[in-house]
C-alpha cells in the first residue's frame, strides 16, 4: 500500500518551519501533497503573494538527486546540510527584492533581507561567501528594538560593515524613481581600495586585506544645471558615502543631523557613532 503524507498551508514566504514539516512528512511517506491554502484571496499585508508565487517557490526549491549526491561522496553531506536553507533564503531574497522593490528595499535597509559573510569551515565542498539572508527574527528585532537591531545586523562601525546590503536598499528604493529621469548603474560593483585610502586615511594594502569589500552603486539624476552624477559607496568601519561628481546643493539638515555643502569629487559620509549603540550617527565631508 502506498502512503501519501499531505500537509496543508498558506507558505506565505518558505521559512525554516515550512522545512522541518516538508522533512517529516517525506520521513512518514515517499510521496508529499502540498495543498496551498488561501488560494484565491487578494494581495494584502498578511498574504502578500498569490498562488503562482508561492507554488513556483515551491518548484525552485527542489532536491537534491540521490544520483548526484552518492557521486559527491564525503561533500554530500556538507551540502545536503547546507544547500536547502540557502536556497530557501536565496528564493525568498530574489523573489522579494525583484517583485515587490519598495517593500525589498524597506527589508534591505532594516537588515531583515542582507548578505552576510559564512565562512566554509572545515568543509570541501563549501567556500566563504556572502550569501542572501532572509531573517524573520530580525522582524521581530527592528520592532522592539530597531536601532540595536539594524546596527547588529548589519554591522555598522565595523570593518564587517555590510556595504551591499545599505548599497541594494538605497538603489532598489532610488530605482523606483525611474519615472522621474533616475538612471541606476552596475547592480554589482566594488569601490577599490585604492579609492577608498584616499578618503578614509587608511593603506589600500590594509582595506584589500578586510574580508569584506566596498559596495558601490552609481546613479545619473536630473537637475536645473544638468544630470548629477552620485555613487553610492561602501567605507567599511566609516559607513556609508555619497561620492559627488558634479555639484549638487544638498545644504540643510535632518532631524539632528546638520548636512554640510559638499563640493564635487568629495564623498559625503554617514558613519556609526561612536559607541554606536547610543551615540547619533556622524555626517562629515571626506576627505
Amino acid at each position: 500500500m502506498n502512503r501519501v503524507a499531505v500537509i496543508i498551508g498558506r507558505w506565505q514566504i518558505l521559512q525554516k518551519g515550512h522545512v522541518a514539516l516538508l522533512r517529516a512528512a517525506l520521513a512518514a511517506a515517499p510521496r508529499v501533497v502540498v495543498v496551498i491554502g488561501s488560494a484565491f484571496r487578494s494581495r494584502d499585508s498578511h498574504n502578500p503573494f498569490n498562488w503562482r508565487e508561492r507554488q513556483q517557490q515551491f518548484e525552485a526549491m527542489g532536491r537534491l538527486p540521490a544520483s548526484t549526491a552518492a557521486a559527491l561522496g564525503a561533500s554530500a553531506a556538507d551540502i545536503a546540510r547546507v544547500l536547502p536553507e540557502r536556497l530557501l533564503h536565496y528564493i525568498v531574497f530574489e523573489f522579494v527584492t525583484k517583485s515587490h522593490k519598495k517593500i525589498g528595499g524597506t527589508f534591505l535597509l532594516l537588515g531583515i533581507l542582507r548578505r552576510e559573510f559564512k565562512p566554509k569551515g572545515a568543509s570541501l565542498a563549501l567556500i566563504d561567501a556572502n550569501v542572501r539572508v532572509f531573517d524573520m527574527a530580525q522582524m521581530v528585532k527592528v520592532v522592539t528594538h530597531p536601532r540595536e537591531a539594524i546596527l547588529e545586523a548589519l554591522k555598522w562601525g565595523s570593518d564587517d560593515f555590510d556595504s551591499q546590503t545599505v548599497v541594494d536598499g538605497v538603489s532598489l528604493l532610488l530605482g523606483l524613481l525611474a519615472d522621474a529621469g533616475v538612471v541606476l548603474g552596475p547592480e554589482v560593483d566594488v569601490f577599490p581600495s585604492a579609492l577608498e585610502s584616499s578618503f578614509v586615511g587608511r593603506s589600500a594594502a590594509e582595506l584589500g586585506g578586510l574580508r569584506q569589500t566596498s559596495a558601490r552603486r552609481t546613479l545619473q539624476a536630473p537637475s536645473p544645471l544638468g544630470n548629477v552624477t552620485i555613487s553610492l559607496v561602501g567605507l567599511h568601519r566609516d559607513g556609508l558615502g555619497l561620492m559627488l561628481s558634479n555639484p549638487v546643493n544638498l545644504t540643510g539638515g535632518v532631524g539632528s543631523l546638520n548636512i554640510p555643502k559638499p563640493p564635487p569629487g568629495a564623498i559625503f559620509a554617514i558613519s556609526a557613532g561612536a559607541p554606536p549603540p547610543t551615540a547619533d550617527p556622524r555626517v562629515r565631508l571626506l576627505p
